[in-house]
């Protein structure tokens, strides 16, 4: 036992969803953890999947293509729902059923729908926490403490240079079949939401809401509340580009820039890029006070070995700080563990509430550009 936590406990678990995060970051860690977890069954569409991936994993482990067959498991204490697109209606299903659950993001896409589930999780006692992994990154304790020897805060930048996937997972050994379709297109349930939280916009703005917004640049969102606590206050311009990327269909995501005030006298900007043949993914944090600024260089997604690595440059100098081999991935299934072991519901589903207010006023002003008008729960946030 520490602090009222029992390490020993073993979770049993059962994991929704085989593609690439499941394979590339989280089973190898419920392995690796076998002394928290123990995985029971597995779901996938493809059959094929669920049962090449329930061979791999310590057994016996149960394949099924029906996920709501593990909600009626009684030998399953913890959902991990690990597929692609919004996770509410899922997580909802598994809290109803008794589950902890442990969501990829998004969870959802509008801001009743996290308020919703965060009532629930409580009202049940459950732990619902959300892939958030930049929030576990070792270095962020230090950052935080870092704060406090910069001076009055003057600006916050985050860029990210983001590869394509294919690039970066060229020798990951991804296993897939053929037995599904590719592509699933975005379900009846994530149109609706989208509705809910922009009104009736042209679909580009849907699926960049949807894709870009909270597919990737919601983990920056999660991080500045990680390390300053908030996030940025007001949003002044902001801009997606190219312009044919943004209305095809078919093309890449386009690029999206934003900036604004993030609190008091300090500035913010926030860059997001699409550069889909550069061999590697980039991502940092700078924060600038009077008296010093801190750097927070973030490690690929899919490099699930790799830390953040802090840089502070203050009046004792510059120190560089590294993240050591105890990946963020890692870190939060051991705090989903202590979560559960220790009894303690509704893991940041408030903070996801604010991320998503974040994004639908981003949105809004994405598409001042085009005189595209946003309403709903955008509208009028």
């Amino acid at each position: 036992m520490r602090n009222g936590i029992d390490q020993s406990r073993l979770i049993s678990v059962g994991v929704v969803g085989l593609g690439t995060i499941a394979q590339v970051a989280h089973l190898p860690n419920l392995v690796d953890l076998s002394n928290r977890f123990r995985v029971v069954a597995v779901a996938d569409l493809s059959a094929q999947l669920a049962e090449e991936i329930s061979k791999r994993l310590p057994g016996p482990v149960r394949a099924t293509t029906d996920w709501r067959d593990l909600c009626t498991d009684p030998a399953i204490d913890a959902l991990l729902l690990l597929t692609p697109g919004d996770h509410s209606s899922m997580a909802a299903d598994g809290l109803s059923a008794g589950k902890h659950v442990f969501a990829e993001k998004p969870l959802c896409y509008t801001v009743a729908e996290a308020a919703t589930l965060g009532k629930q999780s409580r009202a049940a006692g459950l732990v619902l926490q959300v892939g958030y992994m930049k929030m576990h990154e070792a270095v962020l304790a230090k950052a935080r403490e870092a704060l406090g020897t910069i001076g009055d805060l003057r600006s916050v930048r985050v860029i990210v240079r983001h590869p394509s996937d294919e690039s970066q997972l060229r020798d990951a050994g991804i296993v897939r079949f053929d037995d599904v379709d590719a592509v699933v297109p975005p379900s009846s349930q994530a149109a609706d939401q989208t509705r809910v939280a922009l009104g009736e916009v042209p679909e580009e703005y849907g699926r960049l809401y949807r894709d870009v917004l909270h597919g990737s640049l919601i983990h920056e969102l999660s991080l500045l509340r990680a390390v300053l606590g908030h996030l940025p206050q007001s949003i002044e311009s902001a801009t997606a580009w190219p312009i044919d990327q943004l209305t095809s269909l078919n093309g890449g995501p386009p690029c999206v820039s934003a900036e604004g005030i993030f609190a008091a006298d300090a500035r913010f900007q926030i860059d997001w890029l699409w550069t889909p043949d550069q061999p590697t993914y980039y991502e940092q944090l700078e924060i600038v006070g009077t008296a010093g600024s801190i750097e927070l260089r973030l490690p690929p997604p899919y490099a699930t070995k790799r830390t953040a690595e802090l840089v502070v440059d203050n009046s004792d100098g510059i120190n560089r700080i590294d993240g050591g081999t105890d990946s963020a991935f890692n870190r939060e299934l051991r705090a989903f563990h202590e979560a559960v072991s220790s009894g303690t519901p509704g893991l940041d589903a408030e903070g996801v509430g604010e991320d998503v207010a974040w994004l639908q006023r981003l949105t809004t002003r994405l598409a001042l550009d085009r005189a595209v008008t946003v309403s709903s729960e955008a509208g009028s946030s």
